[in-house]
């Protein structure tokens, strides 16, 4: 899954004007995306101004996701998701 998951996160950026400069795997074991080491390593990334987007293939539970997204807002930090049923065109970025 996660080998699929990259090559969509690479399809996806330059359709979107965005390079992959990183590939983070969150392996998918607790829902809350704070407990889980993947999502912490792109908070360090938000927080120290090393990034501008995530290219995300699967988003937790809606509260979940909507408290990770809008922490990574105020960072300014963009979030777009690569799975097709979430926003092929990019039009549903969150």
């Amino acid at each position: 899954m996660a080998e699929r998951a990259e090559a969509e996160g690479r399809d996806f950026a330059p359709r979107h004007g965005l390079t992959v400069t990183d590939t983070i795997t969150d392996r998918y074991g607790k829902q809350d995306p704070h407990h889980r080491d993947g999502w912490l390593h792109v908070r360090e990334l938000a927080d120290s101004g090393r990034i501008g987007a995530v290219i995300a293939r699967w988003p937790s539970t809606a509260r979940l996701r909507s408290r990770a997204i809008t922490e990574l807002a105020t960072l300014g930090v963009e979030v777009f998701y690569s799975w097709p049923p979430l926003g092929p065109t990019g039009a549903d970025r969150r």
